[in-house]
């Protein structure tokens, strides 16, 4: 099986079908379109997300409203706010489909 995922996570373990079955258990799939968020400020952020398809960017807005991108994702890579992830505290930051 040849599952992008899978083969992310195997370039540290190998996994068996089983085991990867069960790793797969626990995502769940989600299609956004272009300009649609994953995050915006001030929800608390509960997931982490493994793009499949696209690229995303995350940043902040200072207090004069411009928007300073922190990063962007591609195909295959996770983002996520991860402070707000960790603490379970208001985000920060947007994450934008781009």
């Amino acid at each position: 099986m040849n599952h992008p995922l899978r083969l992310h996570i195997e370039e540290i373990i190998e996994l068996t079908d089983k085991e990867f079955d069960f790793v797969l258990s626990h995502f769940e799939s989600i299609k956004k379109r272009k300009h649609q968020y994953l995050v915006q400020e001030g929800e608390i952020v509960k997931k982490e997300y493994w793009i499949t398809k696209g690229c995303v960017k995350s940043y902040f807005l200072d207090e004069r409203g411009k928007e300073h991108i922190l990063r962007f994702a591609m195909e295959h890579w996770w983002i996520t706010d991860y402070e707000s992830f960790v603490k379970q505290a208001p985000s920060n930051i947007y994450i934008l489909i781009v």
